[in-house]
């Protein structure tokens, strides 16, 4: 993590000059963005079904 940190703040790292982002027929960020969220909105309502209904306990150990 301290290594990492080290790059990322380094004259070098920071003095990059970032290049145009390519908008010929990329999937805008937001939507990437806002299709992961809805996953993980999705897993974590499903999760809680499963815990509060038991279905989890299907397999015992």
């Amino acid at each position: 993590m301290a290594v990492t940190l080290a790059l990322a703040t380094s004259r070098g790292f920071v003095a990059v000059a970032p290049r145009p982002l390519a908008s010929d027929g990329a999937v805008p960020l937001f939507i990437v963005a806002a299709t992961a969220a809805g996953l993980v909105y999705a897993q974590l309502i499903l999760g809680a079904v499963m815990r509060h209904t038991g279905a989890g306990l299907a397999i015992p150990d």
